[in-house]
């Protein structure tokens, strides 16, 4: 299957993070959807698995047994979780922003669309990464050392 072709100003954002037209507003601070680097990823990482290291989940557990097992404590530890990720978004761009400031100006649809929207920006990588590996046929053989 071809690589999809990037768009011109997806190329250009992810050479230019900063020239993101995508915003979102939490209390007086403006925020841009932008690119983040890779330690930011692993903060959100980090968030996630402890959430659900904290909820004692398995990857063997259904989805009924995740949904019915303490539903107070579990609808905490998730807002928990979109505050803890917002906050890691917006203290990208301005360290001062703290959870506190998150908790007390945005609710939780906005916390989890602007998560969201973030998540949607990341996928531009993947795209301009997969025309790149294609156009320069990366991956398309095997290393020498595997074929010996």
């Amino acid at each position: 299957m071809p690589a999809v072709k990037p768009t011109k100003e997806e190329l250009t954002e992810t050479i230019y993070p900063e020239l993101s037209e995508d915003k979102f507003t939490i209390g007086t601070e403006e925020f841009q959807v932008k690119l983040l680097p890779i330690l930011v990823e692993k903060k959100f990482i980090r968030s996630v698995t402890d959430l659900i290291e904290g909820l004692n989940l398995s990857s063997d557990e259904s989805m009924l047994n995740i949904f019915t097992k303490d539903v107070s404590t579990k609808m905490d530890s998730i807002t928990d979780l979109l505050i803890d990720l917002v906050t890691v978004i917006c203290q990208h761009q301005k360290p001062t922003i703290t959870k506190e400031y998150i908790s007390n100006n945005a609710h939780s649809k906005l916390l989890f669309n602007i998560i969201i929207m973030q998540l949607r920006k990341q996928e531009l990588l993947d795209v301009v990464a997969g025309f790149i590996q294609g156009v320069l046929g990366i991956g398309k053989t095997q290393p020498a050392s595997l074929t010996s």
